[in-house]
């Protein structure tokens, strides 16, 4: 399930990560940093996984930037913004859409065209060499837009970005469909998921061929409690969201109770969950043993 919301100040981080995750295999063929990635973005609140900026002009609706997180890519966030954007024009009853992308970026040339866009011009604009392309804002009959889109022409979300399109440079962002995880972990563990910048679950070690997050904070704070502080001398409870499409590949076990339920990911895979993570995982409550002395 894909919701789209206007976007606010704080989601500012998650958009700048989006775009430089997004564009950074760019650099190389342009030999600097893409516009949107230098861009100010007013827009994060975990989850973020994809966002759209749309600018109303005289005669038009510019789509000045659309990005998706990598690991959010395939799975229809993108082609939904673009068909947001074409139910914005509608709204505020301008005829066309347009957008332009980087010369160098051969593989938006060949996607935009399938979506219904057509080339009109190339150009230099602001050290860029640039492509331009319109789209007739209502070119999708429901028929059409079902089949290139694969949902329905009215966007149930609508109402909650009204506002975006009537505004200069405001950031609409997707809340791309996830699970909410929790881990229970020592110390040693939590020290290597934050020396990584608090971005990733660090190896498993020899004898630990399978990674266990849980669905269950309670369950998640018994283990934290009741294992992690007698064998570490603390015990943390930590939450992150994964995308759901990832997390489809893998059956949910139970392991005891009704709630006592969570994923068993094989270890060599850890680093496909990692890149799946969206938002950053965060601790959400710790145990200590105040007997062991150990903090």
């Amino acid at each position: 399930m894909i919701s789209i919301r206007l976007a606010v100040e704080a989601d500012a981080p998650a958009l700048r990560s989006i775009a430089v995750a997004a564009y950074q295999h760019y650099v190389p063929r342009i030999g600097r940093e893409p516009a949107p990635v230098a861009a100010d973005y007013i827009a994060r609140r975990g989850q973020v996984a994809g966002f759209i900026i749309l600018v109303p002009q005289p005669g038009s609706l510019l789509l000045e930037n659309v990005a998706v997180l990598p690991p959010a890519q395939g799975h229809g966030v993108g082609t939904r913004l673009l068909a947001l954007a074409d139910e914005r024009a509608r709204s505020l009853h301008l005829p066309e859409v347009r957008l332009y992308t980087n010369e160098a970026m051969t593989e938006n040339l060949a996607y935009y065209p399938r979506r219904g866009y057509t080339e009109t011009h190339r150009a230099q604009q602001d050290g860029f060499r640039r492509v331009f392309f319109p789209q007739a804002a209502g070119h999708l009959t429901p028929q059409s837009r079902q089949k290139h889109f694969g949902w329905p022409s009215k966007v149930r979300a609508a109402d909650s970005v009204a506002a975006a399109a009537r505004r200069h440079h405001e950031p609409v962002a997707v809340v791309s469909g996830t699970v909410t995880l929790w881990r229970p972990t020592g110390p040693e563990e939590l020290a290597l998921v934050a020396a990584s910048g608090w971005r990733e679950w660090p190896p498993r070690l020899p004898g630990q061929p399978i990674f266990y997050p849980v669905l269950n904070e309670e369950y998640a704070a018994k283990i934290a409690r009741d294992w992690n502080v007698p064998y570490s001398g603390a015990g943390y409870v930590t939450r992150f969201q994964v995308l759901r499409s990832f997390l489809d590949q893998y059956e949910v076990h139970q392991v005891g109770g009704k709630t006592i339920l969570g994923y068993w990911i094989p270890a060599e895979e850890l680093p496909a969950l990692n890149a799946s993570i969206v938002g950053t995982p965060e601790a959400t409550a710790e145990y200590h043993c105040l007997r062991c002395q150990v903090w």
